[in-house]
This record gives structure tokens, sequence and C-alpha cells, in this order.
């Protein structure tokens, strides 16, 4: 493929542009990122370019690939571990199979690609070329996914066993740090290069970099900013590694820096709401946070009496004291959902909004609500919420409610 032309590829969740790179050396002598910081890039406590042994899958670790392989000057030999193509769903009665981004790159860049092997990663047999030179061998892992084994580490130094890390380390450890960053409201996370240990972020801190979490960001939305300024971290962590080695810290030896954190794995459980003990900001915060995967979900009771697994498809936040689209709520339904139990919803016809009540917020404000945009009812379509609520209502006047049922 000519120099310039491009190739699509099929994931998961959307198609990626896979395109040659222009592999020119690096001469700025700095670099900006979104978050406001300058790496000044440094020669003198490294030698020779660095060989990469890149274990990554997503579009994620994709950035910091293409990131390295257009600094030549920094890393001029990459080869590339990813899982094996997967067949994850149906096309015309045919299953498609997903090629992970990483792969797709090094087959269109020409870099040598293997796959973990079916008997998982202990089989795997480090290539020559790392371990013949180990002083510039680098192990880095980027959205990988896997646990890297004893065997696989002990071929490289401890410093140069690498893994880029979407916090600030030692907070929101774990495989969904950038979701639980919005689940949790918080207003700064990061991206932190760390040492592989033997369980998962365990090693040490070689460098850090700061993201501001703009206001409303999705995960999805979050994810886009934290992209590229990770790439720009891990390569300046490359360009200064003796001196990120030399200050290395690791998480246990500064327990009051940051509030040490846990992000697990994003679960159903995980959406299901606690309309007692929910806010409307957290509930909000939650579906921001993990509804591009699941939806937040309920229950409610049916006119015939059963109880009915509902999805909230998408939903806002509703500040009655400020300025918000639309019509403003009208004074009735505004002291219906004010004096409501958590759980409650009114449908006011007059702005068409369809609010619930929740559980008290943090600061006591006690007039912002749930508002819901789009529903569905299990083994149904999903609607507008006004449309939607009309099979589930008592009428109080010109206003119709609800109540939804606490999570179990």
């Amino acid at each position: 493929m000519a120099l310039g032309t491009s190739a699509y590829v099929p994931s998961s969740q959307a198609w990626f542009k896979i395109r040659k790179v222009d592999r020119r050396p690096l001469f700025l002598s700095s670099y900006s990122t979104s978050a406001g910081g300058a790496y000044d890039v440094k020669r003198s406590n490294r030698g020779r370019p660095f060989k990469v042994l890149f274990c990554g899958t997503d579009d994620f670790a994709l950035e910091c690939l293409e990131k390295l392989h257009a600094n030549p000057d920094i890393c001029d030999h990459i080869q590339v571990l990813t899982p094996a193509d997967a067949p994850n769903r149906w096309e015309r009665s045919k299953k498609v199979v997903t090629i992970p981004p990483v792969k797709s790159f090094a087959l269109v860049n020409g870099l040598a690609q293997h796959t973990i092997p079916e008997g998982g990663l202990d089989e795997f047999e480090i290539p020559k070329e790392f371990i013949k030179e180990a002083e510039s061998s680098i192990l880095l892992t980027v959205s990988f996914g896997h646990l890297i084994p004893p065997k696989m580490l002990d071929h490289f130094l401890w410093s140069r066993r690498l893994n880029v890390h979407p916090s600030l380390l030692p907070a929101l450890k774990g495989a969904a740090p950038i979701q639980w960053a919005i689940a949790r409201g918080l207003q700064a996370t990061g991206v932190s290069i760390q040492t592989l240990g033997t369980s998962f972020d365990s090693g040490e801190v070689l460098s850090r970099e700061e993201v501001a979490i703009p206001p409303s960001s999705s995960y999805k939305s979050l994810r886009e900013i934290i992209k590229p300024i990770a790439a720009e971290r891990l390569l300046f962590t490359l360009s200064n590694l003796q001196e990120c080695a030399d200050t290395a810290w690791k998480n246990k030896d500064r327990p009051n820096e940051i509030e040490q954190s846990h992000a697990p794995m994003i679960k159903p459980r995980m959406t299901s709401i606690r309309w007692s003990t929910w806010s409307a900001s957290k509930i909000e915060a939650r579906h921001r946070a993990m509804g591009y995967l699941f939806s937040l979900r309920t229950e409610i009771i049916t006119q015939t009496g059963e109880r009915a697994a509902v999805l909230l498809r998408d939903v806002d936040l509703y500040h009655h004291d400020l300025d918000s689209p639309g019509k403003p709520l009208s004074e009735q339904a505004f002291q219906l959902i004010k004096n409501a139990e958590p759980g409650e919803l009114v449908h006011d016809k007059e702005s068409n909004r369809v609010l619930c009540r929740c559980a008290p917020e943090a600061d006591g404000n006690e007039h912002i609500f749930l508002q819901l945009k789009s529903v569905q009812t299990a083994g149904k379509k999903e609607v507008p919420a006004d449309q939607w609520i009309n099979g589930y209502t008592t009428t109080k006047g010109s206003i119709r409610t609800a109540r939804f049922l606490d999570a179990n």
C-alpha cells in the first residue's frame, strides 16, 4: 500500500481509519497538550532508540502506537502483540470477525504482529530482538486487558516494562478508571505511566499528567480528550526514561498524596437504580459514565399489577432554580415533585417534562430532579418519555404521576 493511502477495518464500536504514517524524526523541543502542559524532550538520559513490544487492542492503544511509530528517533523498532480476532456479530447470516485496531495498524504499516497463543501468555515466546538488547528493549501495555506473567516480565528491566493507565495513580486503579472518574463526580483525572507488576496496577509510577474533566462529560467524550494526552505523556516518559525511573515512587509509598481508590469493571448491576439512596446527580453521572454500555435500569408496576423492567435510555438533570431549555415546570407540577418520595414520577403536560424525585443531593439542594428523555419497557420499543408514561400513570388534576421501584 502506498504512503498516504488508507484502509478501513471493523471494530465492535466503530470503523477505524488506519493510515500509513510518515516516520520523520521528531525535531520539536516540546509537546503541547490539551491539559496545558509542555513536554521537554531530553535525549541526554538515553542512548539509542528503543525497541518496543507493544501489547494493545483498541483505538486508545492505537493512539499511543501511532505516536511511537511516527517518532523513530525515540522508537525505531516496534512489534505488536494482540488478542486473537473474534467473531462477535452476524451480518447476512455470516459471522463478522473483529480485527483489533492495533493489529490493523501493524499490518498496514509493516510491523511484525503476534497473537496471544491459545494457551495464554505463558506460551508466548519473546522475539529474539528484545532478548539481545535489554537496555533498549521496552515491554509496553496499553488497553491490553491481560495480566503479563512473570515469564514475560523477567525478560525486561523493571524500568523497561511499562503500562499506560488513564488515571492519576494510585487513584482509580482497575479496569474502568475513566468511567468511575465520571460516575464519582470528579473534577479531574489524568494519565499515569507505571511499571508492570505481578498484579494489575501494582507497579511504580514513573510519570503522571493531570486532566481536567469538563462538566457533563460522557465516557466517550472524556476518553477522546485523554487519548492524545496519554500518547504525549508516553513519549515524554520514554524521552526522559532514566530521570523518570530515578524519581519513581510506589503507590504504597505515598498513601496520603492521592486517595487510593478502585475502578472495577463495569457490570449491569451498577446501573440498577436505588431511588432511596441515589441522588439525581449521581444517577445522571452514572448514565454519562456507563450508559454507552448498560442503560440505567429500574422497575415499575404495570396496570395489570405486574413488575416490568424499564430502561432509561436517555436522561439529564432539571434544575428548577436555573434557566433550563424549553418551557419552565408548572407550579402545580413543581409542588408535586418537590414533595414526592424518591422514585415518584411527575409528567407535566404544560412543559412536557417527565421528572423523577430522587434521594437528597449531597449539598442539600432540593430543586434538582432527574428528567427522563427516552424510555424502554422490556419487550417494547424505546419511545420518548412523555409518550411512555401515559401507560403507567394516575391523574392528579392536569398532572400524571407514577412510581418506580427500588433496586433489590
